[in-house]
């Protein structure tokens, strides 16, 4: 509930007391420690500093196997790697190829007999 009135998501969330605090894929345990700290210091600059970090990690999320479950529309994302080497998937950029969109519906230039078939000219 805390994290939602900063702002925050609150999944995919790991918490580990004393180990681990992961938000959104991104292993925040010492920027979430910062935090808390400069609050208690009524250190605000830092405080919305470090909210401002967390926030914008957070709008790059990357989600497990398990997370993707829950995700509608799978070809928005990517598979990659988080900086412990685990499979995670990442949210497509601009940049990216497109998703592979291989379905059964693909044309095959092949008679039955097995003959390439000559490519059809546009016009």
């Amino acid at each position: 509930e805390g994290l939602t009135h900063l702002g925050l998501p609150c999944f995919p969330l790991v918490f580990v007391p004393g180990q681990e605090f992961k938000l959104c894929g991104h292993n925040l345990r010492e920027e979430i420690n910062e935090m808390i700290h400069a609050w208690m210091t009524d250190e605000k600059e830092l405080f919305f500093q470090c909210l401002a970090d967390i926030k914008m990690a957070c709008e790059n999320p990357l989600l497990t196997d398990e997370d993707m479950q829950y995700i509608d529309k799978k070809e928005d994302w990517k598979k990659t790697t988080d900086p412990d080497g685990r499979v995670v998937y990442a949210r497509r950029t601009a940049g990216d190829p497109p998703a592979d969109d291989d379905d059964d519906d693909e044309v095959i230039d092949i008679a039955p007999s097995g003959e390439r078939l000559p490519l059809a000219s546009a016009g």
